[in-house]
């Protein structure tokens, strides 16, 4: 799944109704180019005791990963305009959900201006 502007919602993927393997699951996010992004999301119902349910987040620009495991709140910020979120295999299979949202912060590279000075 791609997500692409300035603001959205990211909700998790969910098993097929028939219960196939369908393997792990990503989001791409992409902002302008000038934006990093900002990510607040909650997860829920991941299980305990299990190491294969987690969700990785991969800022494209510096290739930063960070990894949530358990029912939490988290937050997450990238360097550059694109970032991926990968479910695991396990977070699929235990019906964990995530629902959260996404948008832009400005960052230190100049935003292209509009119009004659």
């Amino acid at each position: 799944m791609q997500l692409f502007g300035p603001r959205g919602e990211i909700v998790s993927p969910v098993m097929s109704s028939d219960g196939r393997n369908v393997g792990g699951c990503r989001i791409f996010i992409d902002v302008a180019p000038w934006a990093r992004i900002a990510i607040h999301a909650l997860t829920t119902n991941m299980g305990t005791g299990t190491d294969a349910s987690y969700i990785l987040i991969r800022d494209i620009h510096s290739l930063k990963t960070m990894t949530f495991r358990g029912q939490q709140s988290l937050y997450w910020e990238s360097e550059g305009s694109q970032a991926e979120m990968e479910f695991s295999q396990g977070f699929l299979e235990t019906h964990a959900r995530l629902r959260g949202q996404y948008w832009t912060l400005h960052s230190g590279a100049q935003e292209p201006r509009s119009g004659l000075p």
